[in-house]
């Protein structure tokens, strides 16, 4: 609170709570990152902001309702920015590539063994269902059945 001139400035507070939506679409981008394209879905009030003065409350909805009009592409392009941080798909797809390169007995009793020589890696659109995003991971790859001991994995091939 300050006086100014010949009344008095007051700074209330006032609080409000709401639920907004937005919608990611997710692709693989060059290098396994995930690219997204996040745009505003609305919003919906839980509590409408108003602001007290004495024992009157003043609706504060209209202007709160342009404030965040106008911001929420802002903070739609805040969560592509945190998105591309935090999501990168080559760790698991480095993984899967790295396992697929290691020997795999087939049988036991015939000491037979299976080496994989993977030439491409590819993934499909990724889907989601609210709480969990999915992809298939497809590898093109010559095999090669091999009996006796174990064979030497295949000589590494990068992503």
């Amino acid at each position: 609170e300050r006086a100014h001139g010949f009344g008095r400035d007051e700074f209330q507070e006032t609080s409000f709570s709401l639920n907004t939506r937005f919608v990611t679409r997710v692709s693989v981008g060059p290098h396994w990152q995930a690219v997204t394209v996040t745009q505003a879905n609305g919003y919906e009030w839980i509590e409408k902001p108003y602001l007290r003065l004495g024992f009157v409350e003043v609706p504060l909805t209209s202007v709160v309702s342009r404030i965040l009009d106008k911001e929420q592409q802002h903070i739609a392009n805040q969560i592509d920015g945190q998105l591309k941080q935090q999501l990168s798909l080559k760790p698991y797809v480095e993984t899967v590539w790295q396992a697929i390169q290691q020997p795999i007995r087939i049988s036991e009793e015939l000491d037979a063994w299976l080496r994989v020589h993977p030439t491409e890696i590819r993934m499909t659109p990724l889907t989601a269902d609210g709480t969990a995003a999915r992809a298939r991971i497809n590898v093109t790859a010559p095999t090669e059945t091999l009996v006796g001991r174990k064979p030497a994995p295949t000589a590494p091939a990068a992503v």
